[in-house]
């Protein structure tokens, strides 16, 4: 998020260097999910907890990035070819949060995930899942202002994005059962 406010503060080579970070943040975040996510299916019980919360953390909270990036996009002190790659950022941002949804979902199908990380998790895909809606939302109200040479890219990553978010509501795993008996919320 600081990255995309410092953008239109700066100016040539910096600029640049400072998208490209930005893109370089965001694929890395990502990457980071991916790696928690497989390494959560492995790691033993008393890891889970902690595995979860960083999955979670990871994977939500975006909403300030992607505003962020959007006021960058209409921003007329961004380069074009600054703006592309921030597009880029943030449709990698964007599928981030759904490859997170999947990994989530993988994990409460998964036998070996501990029952005690499983609310945990249920809590961070559903909060995926509303936040996802919320990134498309955020994207279209900028899109009009955008120059028409990103505005058609941010327009299908907001498409992509609402399909995702409604899949990810429609294909909700079974939220885990407390000790009651009672299924989770």
């Amino acid at each position: 998020m600081k990255l995309a406010k410092l953008l239109p503060r700066t100016h040539g080579t910096v600029q640049n260097q400072v998208a490209q970070t930005a893109l370089t943040d965001t694929t890395g975040r990502d990457k980071a999910l991916a790696v928690l996510a497989a390494v959560a299916l492995a790691a033993p019980s008393q890891a889970q907890a902690g595995l979860a919360h960083a999955v979670q953390a990871l994977s939500t909270d975006r909403s300030r990035e992607v505003t962020a990036d959007a006021k960058a996009l209409v921003s007329d002190a961004v380069t074009p070819a600054n703006k592309q790659t921030l597009a880029t950022a943030v449709k990698a941002d964007i599928t981030g949060q759904t490859t997170a949804a999947a990994k989530l979902k993988q994990l409460l199908g998964a036998s070996s995930t501990p029952d005690a990380a499983k609310p945990g998790l249920s809590k961070a895909y559903d909060a995926v899942s509303t936040e996802h809606g919320t990134l498309a939302d955020i994207l279209s109200r900028f899109s009009d202002r955008m120059p028409a040479s990103i505005r058609s890219f941010v327009t299908s990553i907001v498409t992509h994005a609402r399909t995702d978010a409604r899949t990810m509501h429609e294909n909700r795993p079974t939220p885990p059962s407390h000790p009651s008996g009672r299924p989770g919320s």
